[in-house]
């Protein structure tokens, strides 16, 4: 999918401009002036609300914002499926339920997408969960491929172009 003109905000540990790291402080300004539609930092809590289409962080920060995101999704359908499965008429209600959640688990499932851009180095690159299956493998080069071709490598450099 692309969004002519996506809203990019950079994870922080609060909405301020003034907060996080030197070096988020530092990245807010570049951010600010880089001819893009920043909206500004995101908390992690926020993350999922759908306030940005683009998350910018350090690597360290996004792994682990990722990983806590599975585990939580993780944990969540386990006792969902712990609870829909403990009595007859939950499994019943389960079952008119059913292609709701897996239209759910497949949205949250990293092996949907394959992976996600990383950006700051000069080409396409996508970064695949380490513990990607084949399913997820195929979709990162599906992924890979629609990005290459959508030209977001070109507006990025022409974006940074203007801004030297």
């Amino acid at each position: 999918m692309v969004i002519p003109n996506p809203r990019i905000a950079l994870l922080n540990i609060g909405g301020e401009e003034t907060k996080g790291s030197e070096l988020m402080q530092d990245v807010h300004g570049r951010l600010q002036h880089a001819g893009v539609n920043f909206i500004g930092n995101i908390e992690g809590g926020e993350v999922h609300h759908g306030k940005a289409d683009v998350i910018v962080t350090d690597g360290f920060t996004g792994n682990v914002a990722v990983k806590v995101t599975e585990g939580v999704a993780d944990f969540i359908f386990r006792e969902l499926r712990a609870a829909l499965t403990s009595k007859l008429r939950y499994k019943l209600a389960a079952m008119v339920l059913r292609p709701g959640l897996l239209k759910l688990r497949d949205r949250m499932d990293p092996g949907t997408y394959g992976g996600v851009p990383l950006l700051g180095v000069n080409g396409f690159v996508l970064i695949a969960h380490g513990n990607s299956n084949a399913r997820a493998i195929r979709n990162a080069v599906r992924t890979a491929s629609e990005g290459a071709q959508s030209g977001m490598l070109d507006s990025i450099r022409t974006a940074l172009a203007r801004k030297s």
